[in-house]
């Protein structure tokens, strides 16, 4: 179902047919394509031995495979994928953990980026974005992790490291899973894991102080949080 909550309007979407319904997981993400000036899903299943990827356009009645895959062996570590610069990036597990991106300007057409230079690479790593940008949470699970941008999309050499936020010196803290938002003062909104569940915690890297937001969210299942942007537009 997609659903704009703004002006409480929903859709229901055509059923995906999954070939080896034995082994299904799909995850959905909403993008805008800015070619056609129109929506797209792009549903991923994660639970198949190989990448399959299908996607629907906004205001059709069906959904189509996407095909050339670079490597069908690929295992997807980031199960949501990440929309910025008309691509949806995931990070892949290989012999080195890398980022595949789905470019929708090329007909579709798959490309890998190379992550930072990290000292561990076995850490707890999420994609996200911020400022526009394609970013990496590089949390070490010990005293603090780092937030790293893509200044220039597609450049390798463009990986720059954002800022460094430190643990926070709580009991049963676990460590950082996600950067959501960082303001121009240089606050960053991050969820977070203490005493197994998800919270909301907002840090100040000028005055290096933590701030816990009265709201915070039940994460059940799956859930995520995420940026929302309001909007008019319809789903039908």
């Amino acid at each position: 179902m997609l659903c704009n909550p703004f002006i409480r309007k929903f859709k229901i979407l055509p059923p995906l047919k999954v070939p080896d319904q034995s082994s299904v997981e799909i995850f959905y993400i909403l993008v805008h394509d800015s070619f056609i000036n129109n929506y797209k899903i792009i549903a991923v299943n994660h639970l198949s031995r190989k990448i399959e990827a299908s996607v629907h356009i906004l205001g059709t009645d069906h959904w189509r495979r996407i095909r050339n895959v670079p490597d069908p062996n690929l295992i997807l570590e980031s199960r949501l994928g990440t929309f910025v610069n008309d691509s949806v990036n995931w990070l892949v597990c290989a012999a080195v953990r890398s980022i595949v991106s789905l470019d929708l300007e090329k007909k579709e057409s798959y490309k890998k980026f190379a992550l930072p230079v990290f000292d561990d690479i076995t850490s707890f790593l999420t994609l996200g974005t911020l400022r526009g940008c394609l970013s990496l949470l590089f949390d070490k699970r010990d005293e603090f992790c780092d937030v790293w941008i893509m200044k220039e999309y597609g450049n390798e050499k463009s990986w720059t490291k954002l800022l460094i936020v430190p643990h926070m010196k709580e009991s049963h803290f676990y460590g950082y899973t996600k950067a959501l938002y960082i303001s121009e003062d240089d606050k960053v909104l991050m969820e977070c894991m203490k005493m197994g569940i998800s919270s909301l915690v907002v840090y100040d890297s000028i005055n290096n102080n933590f701030k816990i937001p009265k709201f915070q969210y039940k994460n059940e299942g799956e859930m995520t949080p995420d940026v929302y942007v309001e909007s008019l537009i319809s789903p039908w």
